[in-house]
C-alpha cells in the first residue's frame, strides 16, 4: 500500500461531523482562511473570463468552498471552476456537487499536467506536513508544473514555534505519529521558513511572501476528540508532552499542565508564490 493512501486511512474516522470538531476546528479558522484569501495578487486575475482554482488535499473542501464563495461575488461575471482532490474519498463526500465544482479522488504526491494543468490558483492547507522530507519536495514540484504562467500558490503549513525549537519540534511530531498512527508512523519533517522559502526558490517560484503567522494550541484532550485516542494512548501523549516542557526550557511551545490535559502551543505560516 501506498505511503500516502496509509497517511490516509488514519483519518477516514474525522470525515463528517467530527472533522468540523478536530483539533479545535483550526482547519475552519476564518484568519487563516481570510489571509489565504486576500493573499492572492487580483491583478493577475482579473482580465481572465474563467478563474481555475484546485484545491489539494482538501478534505471536505473548506478552503475551496471558501475562496470558490469569496471569488464569484468578487466576480460575477466570471466563470469560478474549483477541483476538489482528496485520498480520502469519505472527505470528498462532503463536497456539494455543482456543475462547476470537480471532485477527484487522487494523491497530491502523483498529481502532473497530464491530467491537471494551467490552473490559476492552488490552494494547500495543512497537508505538506503530513509528508516525510522527500514527499513534500516532490509535490511542491508537481504543484509548480500544474500551475499556469503567472499561476498563483497559496500554501498554509507548520512551521516551528522558532528555529531554535526546530529539533523538538520534529521529535515532537515524529513521536506522536507513533502513538496516533503506530501502523504507519511517518517521520516528520515539519520545515523553518527558511527551508521552505529555499525549496520553493530552488523550484521556480517567485514572489515568495510569508504573509502570515499563527499560533496553533493543542492539548492532549484534543486528540482524545480528534483521532479517538485510548486511556493507554491518551497516556503516552502525556509522557511524550511532559518529556518535551522537560526539554523546551524557554517555554517555546507556552505549555500548560493540567491533571488530566497538557497543552501545547504550535505554529503555522500563510505563504504566497506564484509561476
Amino acid at each position: 500500500m501506498d505511503l500516502t493512501r496509509q497517511i490516509s486511512l488514519r483519518d477516514q474516522a474525522r470525515a463528517g461531523k467530527n472533522y468540523y470538531k478536530a483539533l479545535r476546528a483550526y482547519q475552519q479558522r476564518k484568519d487563516i482562511l481570510e489571509v489565504m484569501y486576500n493573499s492572492i495578487d487580483f491583478n493577475k486575475i482579473k482580465n481572465k473570463q474563467e478563474i481555475r482554482l484546485i484545491d489539494l488535499g482538501c478534505g471536505p473542501g473548506i478552503v475551496g468552498l471558501y475562496f470558490y464563495k469569496k471569488l464569484s461575488k468578487k466576480y460575477k461575471s466570471k466563470s469560478i471552476e474549483v477541483t476538489f482532490l482528496d485520498i480520502n474519498p469519505l472527505m470528498l463526500t462532503a463536497i456539494p456537487k455543482q456543475k462547476n465544482f470537480h471532485i477527484v479522488k487522487g494523491d497530491v504526491t502523483k498529481i502532473g499536467p497530464t491530467k491537471f494543468s494551467s490552473y490559476d490558483i492552488v490552494v494547500m492547507k495543512q497537508v505538506l506536513d503530513y509528508l516525510p522530507k522527500n514527499l513534500q519536495i516532490k509535490t511542491l514540484k508537481n504543484i509548480y508544473k500544474i500551475l499556469s504562467q503567472n499561476g498563483q500558490f497559496i500554501l498554509s503549513a507548520l512551521i516551528p514555534p522558532s528555529k531554535k525549537a526546530f529539533k523538538l519540534t520534529n521529535y515532537l511530531y515524529s513521536e506522536r505519529e507513533k502513538i496516533l498512527n503506530p501502523s504507519a508512523p511517518i517521520k516528520k519533517f515539519i520545515v523553518t521558513k527558511d527551508i521552505l522559502f529555499q525549496w520553493l526558490s530552488e523550484i521556480g517560484f517567485k514572489n515568495i511572501k510569508f504573509n502570515y503567522e499563527y499560533e496553533i494550541p493543542l492539548s492532549v484532550n484534543d486528540f482524545v476528540v480528534s483521532f479517538g485516542i485510548n486511556k493507554r494512548e491518551k497516556q503516552d501523549l502525556m509522557v511524550l508532552y511532559k518529556k518535551i516542557i522537560e526539554q523546551d526550557k524557554n517555554d517555546i511551545f507556552k505549555s500548560k499542565i493540567e491533571e488530566t490535559d497538557i497543552e501545547l502551543t504550535e505554529k503555522g505560516v500563510v505563504v504566497y508564490c506564484c509561476k
